[in-house]
């Protein structure tokens, strides 16, 4: 079984990438506070930065690239894991601050492996939640739970998170009016009002280091991965994979 990981956003800076907000994992307790992303009166694409910014809305045609003011889970603890495919389940909570107007966005929540020597993303997916209403009371926005592929972690990788809007309708006509969302005010604890449910880790190649003593007494070496194939076995025994992640689907043959 995967090895449980939710990881929380809070108001405290990354060492690694200073730019982004500090991720923790598994414990909460924190109390909540909130940063405030300006937006005014404009509408289109921004990125709600977690760190706070005094920057205009970018307003954009479309989502940006990952650029490092997202949120970061600081820590070798993923090094050598790998995150499961399976469902990921963000929760956000915020509100209209200094504006007269309710807004209507699209919330997106992106996940990725960011390296911290080549200081490159890789995807791993997107979680959306379309057509929500911010008021100037506080709520709580509960993503459905999204399907997404495993992702490995090799050395020098971390999990980073970003979070874009795509405002619709802003009926705000102040230009002060801003986006505030709940964070937590500790180094080592979460707040459940912002939280990243994920479908949790496993060891790479441990998967197929259990399989390889299962199954030891047909012959086969699952020790790394790969497709299973009839030089690794008697004819007929077992066909099957390891995955890079570790994973081993096998069959046996022989019925």
């Amino acid at each position: 079984m995967p090895v449980a990981l939710t990881v929380y956003e809070t108001n405290n800076a990354a060492t690694t990438l200073t730019t982004a907000a500090l991720m923790v994992a598994n414990a909460t307790g924190a109390l909540e506070t909130g940063q405030n992303t300006a937006l005014g009166t404009a509408t289109g694409y921004g990125e709600f930065v977690w760190r706070s910014t005094a920057s205009a809305w970018a307003a954009a045609g479309a989502i940006g690239s990952p650029d490092g003011k997202g949120a970061l889970y600081d820590t070798t603890a993923l090094e050598g894991l790998s995150i499961v495919a399976g469902t990921w389940t963000p929760t956000v909570r915020g509100n209209v601050v200094s504006g007269n107007g309710n807004v209507t966005a699209d919330l997106s929540i992106r996940a990725y492996v960011y390296n911290a020597t080549s200081l490159t993303y890789t995807a791993i997916g997107t979680c959306t939640l379309a057509a929500q209403t911010l008021t100037s009371t506080t709520t709580t926005f509960a993503f459905a739970g999204t399907s997404l592929p495993a992702a490995a972690f090799g050395t020098g990788d971390k999990l980073y998170i970003d979070f874009w809007l795509d405002v619709t309708a802003n009926a705000n006509t102040l230009a002060g009016a801003g986006l505030r969302f709940d964070l937590a005010s500790s180094t080592t604890l979460g707040n459940v009002t912002n939280q990243i449910v994920t479908p949790g880790y496993v060891v790479a190649g441990a998967a197929a280091l259990i399989a390889n003593a299962v199954l030891s007494a047909t012959g086969i070496d699952l020790d790394t991965p790969g497709t299973v194939t009839t030089s690794d076995a008697p004819a007929g025994v077992v066909t099957g994979s390891v995955s890079a992640a570790g994973l081993v689907t096998a069959t046996d043959a022989r019925g």
